[in-house]
């Protein structure tokens, strides 16, 4: 009796290591669903065709500031001239989006980016050379949410036969599509004319007259055993749908995609996207027409008053060409401002009354920016979320630590902090030879070249040195210039002044409103007295 159930156990033992195998390399297709894949999927229009942007081709996360494809032109040195105006040539990836690809909507997920590097040396690669392609994002994505997650790559190859999938894109663009893939041997997808590299995988796609994969497979389509990314296809100049489909097998490029990651990892400036030194910040800008447009930072430095590099005088709005009905807003208390409109109205604050240190107008490139906001109400201020930021009381000495706060591309993005690097006066002088003489200058080095401080820092952003309000960077900004900030200590007592002289009127105002008589004696004082002249 005995033996017989030793002899049960080991069949059942090796049936299960046999159910094992076929689990590794299943002899049927797996039943799967383009929502099992979506969250490590982005969808990206190619760089040729970023005037009129169509989401054609693909890519997976790799870490959230990284993106996996076939190949991608690097933007670094791309410009474009737009109303006399060079402009960085700047693409972008949205992600969490599952359906309506052929059309991009106000409320997807983007995320620009222009640094991409290339396995092959040449850009375009040839044809049926390896190709893969990291891009590094300008911003992260926020993975392990129900929007986006990182892929999972293999640790080793997946044998001949193995059955997977390739996730490509439907005919009208509008849909992903998964079509069945087979690992076949390296010949079948060779010819008498030409040879492929052994990393290639090449794979049998059984033909299907609805969804031909020539049709279907884009660049970056991905090739998963699994759940793990194996490979890397793209679109072909020459294809045949009954013939196999070479993949760049990532298992084989591995290292390079190790290394290359961790470049990019050394050379991206650490942003710290939820800074506590957001409370003391606020976006302000102007209401007009019903839209709201904003016009740069601010920082707190009374619960009535915002310190900036400049903002209009709305007592007089025609000076500035502005219509009688436009007010200011600020917003403070957030960490992220995606859209003015979400925005709820207890972080907001209405304003019109502003000064400038040289008068109503703006000054010049490379002046003195500094001005006063009088805010119509007070800032709830709370030590957790908002507070105000105290003056220095003391010049900036040579080696402090300092950042600098801004805002994402286009005003619309995250608060961040940045380490700043404050530069020598003279190298500031030799730089910006037209610089005045209370400017501190500074640099955020990025080796990777496809950032500077104009993409994140606008005007009205604070240099913040030892937790102390240094510096109040200027407007506009000179790319591969150093950066000028106006110098708060020198301005400190025209500050303090003004702060006074918006309480004296306002106390005056408080009078005359809660006393109407006051007017009216005045009026007689004033009018006795140029009798007596």
């Amino acid at each position: 009796m005995l033996k017989y159930l030793r002899k049960i156990y080991f069949l059942i033992f090796l049936n299960a290591c046999i159910l094992r195998d076929l689990r590794v390399h299943p002899r049927r297709y797996e039943n799967l669903k383009i929502s099992d894949f979506d969250k490590y999927l982005v969808w990206r229009p190619h760089e040729s065709s970023l005037g009129k942007p169509k989401l054609t081709a693909m890519g997976v996360i790799v870490q959230p500031n990284i993106i996996l494809t076939n190949s991608a032109q690097d933007l670094v040195n791309n410009a474009v001239v737009i109303n006399g105006t060079v402009m960085k040539k700047t693409s972008f990836v949205v992600y969490g989006k599952r359906e309506s690809l052929s059309k991009l909507r106000l409320d997807d997920k983007y995320v620009d980016w222009r640094k991409a590097i290339n396995l092959a040396e040449t850009y375009p690669p040839d044809e049926f050379e390896p190709k893969l392609a990291l891009i590094k994002l300008c911003h992260k994505i926020p993975v392990n949410t129900h929007y986006a997650t990182i892929a999972r790559f293999p640790k080793r190859t997946f044998k001949i036969g193995a059955k997977c999938v390739v996730i490509g894109l439907s005919k009208d663009n509008a849909l992903a599509s998964i079509l069945n893939a087979d690992i076949v041997d390296l010949d079948q997808c060779e010819n008498d004319t030409f040879k492929l590299h052994e990393s290639i995988v090449c794979v049998h796609l059984p033909y299907n007259a609805r969804q031909p994969h020539c049709e279907h497979i884009v660049d970056g389509s991905p090739l998963v055993c699994r759940g793990f990314i194996i490979g890397i296809g793209g679109t072909l100049k020459t294809c045949n749908s009954y013939s196999p489909r070479p993949f760049t097998g990532t298992f084989y490029h591995r290292v390079w995609m190790r290394e290359q990651i961790a470049e990019i990892d050394a050379n991206t400036p650490i942003l710290e996207e939820h800074s506590p030194l957001a409370k003391h910040i606020v976006v302000f800008g102007l209401i007009e027409g019903g839209q709201k447009y904003p016009k740069g930072l601010g920082v707190i430095i009374a619960d009535d008053i915002v310190l900036t590099h400049y903002a209009e005088d709305l007592t007089e709005p025609g000076i500035h060409g502005l219509s009688e009905n436009t007010i200011g807003f600020i917003i403070y208390g957030v960490q992220r401002v995606h859209s003015l409109k979400t925005i709820s109205p207890t972080n907001e604050i209405e304003w019109i009354e502003a000064k400038n240190l040289n008068g109503p107008h703006r000054p010049s490139q490379y002046k003195p920016q500094i001005a006063l906001i009088k805010l119509n109400s007070t800032i709830n201020l709370e030590p957790e979320n908002v507070e105000v930021l105290p003056l220095p009381d003391k010049n900036l000495a040579n080696g402090t630590e300092c950042v600098v706060v801004g805002l994402g591309y286009e005003m619309t993005d995250t608060i961040v902090a940045i380490k700043a690097t404050v530069l020598n006066e003279s190298y500031c002088k030799r730089e910006i030879p037209e610089i005045n003489y209370s400017a501190i200058c500074i640099d955020i080095p990025n080796p990777m070249g496809d950032n500077d401080q104009c993409d994140y820092f606008t005007g009205g952003a604070p240099l913040i040195c030892d937790g102390v309000l240094t510096g109040i960077v200027s407007a506009p900004c000179i790319n591969r210039k150093p950066r000028p900030c106006t110098n708060v200590f020198d301005f400190r007592y025209w500050i303090m002044s003004t702060k006074k002289s918006f309480r004296s009127f306002n106390s005056c105002n408080s009078l005359i409103k809660s006393f109407p008589e006051v007017t009216l004696i005045l009026l007689i004082l004033l009018f006795t007295h140029l009798q007596s002249w």
